[in-house]
């Protein structure tokens, strides 16, 4: 499961946040790669990197991937352009490619690395996915299944959009509401959406009944409603409330610490959730779904900030800095353990 949205704008600076939950351990690494960088994608014999695709990068671009693989899952480019795949295992549906289309093939977790190298915003991305070819191809790393995904993209302008393939037929949708979490398909979540409209964050007035006023308990009584629980239904109506009331930041430092609240009221507590083995919900493992990582990213800046289960703490990646100091993709691992500081008196 997975959670994202974005709150500001391009005069105060777009941040993007978004958490990965999953029962297999991603092993997830900052992926780094310079404008210039050659690239190959995955054809349907799934040796990641090999047979699919050939391009060169146009941006410098870095992200987050996983198990040690050349792919993103998460990311920005130099143009603040970003992008997240989230898990759909149940409505994922992508087409048969040929073997003669074999070689201009990308596979479900490569869509990412394309985008962010190729375009520089949103309407780029819209030209560019019809000439997409990209295929559901089983990874051994990945338990032997194809990664059931779909992708919400974000630009510093505020644009935003979710990218579905269902029953092999690519859909682009626009996304008022800049947030995207996992399954039903995004129509689906939008009318779900649309029986919340009681939610508010001021209080109502008090009841009067023959003249004694009744008030509520406590504050937050706006909010009584809000669908609880982890299924992604309920996340998304949460995310879209928390980030349509966010209080309004005036830099994009500020909007990052917001975010942050935010963001990290979707974190699963360890045993809340546990997942089957052989499924696209957990990457072929029974056990604990657990909130791996969490990316927080500034568009107007391109700064990627990443927090991780082992490593609470914020570290940052600057995508021009690490492009710069980086010869051809390079991988920085995220920090293994945090240190608690102790304070004492002065």
């Amino acid at each position: 499961m997975c959670t994202s949205f974005t709150i500001g704008d391009k005069d105060t600076g777009v941040i993007y946040a978004r958490t990965w939950e999953f029962t297999l351990d991603l092993e997830t690494e900052f992926m780094v790669i310079p404008a210039g960088t050659s690239l190959t994608a995955t054809d349907k014999n799934a040796v990641v990197g090999q047979g699919g695709l050939t391009w060169e990068a146009k941006y410098d671009t870095v992200g987050t991937n996983a198990l040690k693989l050349p792919l993103l899952l998460d990311g920005v480019n130099e143009k603040g352009l970003s992008y997240g795949s989230l898990n759909f295992p149940a409505s994922a549906g992508f087409p048969e490619v040929s073997d003669a289309d074999q070689s201009k093939s990308l596979c479900t977790a490569e869509l990412g690395l394309f985008l962010l190298t190729t375009c520089a915003d949103v309407a780029e991305v819209k030209k560019a996915l019809p000439d997409v070819i990209i295929q559901a191809v089983p990874l051994k790393q990945y338990g032997d299944v194809a990664p059931p995904l779909h992708y919400t993209i974000h630009d510093a302008s505020g644009e935003s959009i979710v990218v579905e393939w269902v029953k092999g037929e690519l859909n682009i949708y626009d996304n008022p509401t800049t947030v995207m979490t996992n399954e039903p398909s995004f129509p689906m979540q939008l009318s779900n959406l649309s029986q919340y409209q009681s939610i508010t964050n001021f209080p109502a007035p008090p009841i009067e009944v023959e003249g004694v006023s009744y008030a509520a308990a406590s504050s937050g009584e706006g909010t009584v409603g809000l669908p609880g629980g982890f299924i992604a239904t309920s996340r998304f109506v949460r995310a879209f409330w928390y980030s349509h009331f966010a209080v309004p930041h005036k830099t994009p430092e500020e909007g990052v610490k917001t975010a942050r609240h935010i963001i990290n009221s979707f974190d699963i507590p360890p045993g809340s959730v546990m997942t089957p083995g052989g499924t696209g919900e957990s990457g072929g493992v029974t056990g604990a779904e657990i909130t791996q990582w969490t990316d927080i990213i500034d568009l107007k800046n391109c700064v990627i900030y990443s927090s991780s289960y082992k490593h609470p703490n914020l570290v940052k990646v600057d995508v021009k800095k690490a492009c710069e100091a980086a010869d051809g993709v390079t991988y920085i691992p995220m920090p293994e353990a945090d240190a608690i500081p102790e304070l004492l008196p002065s």
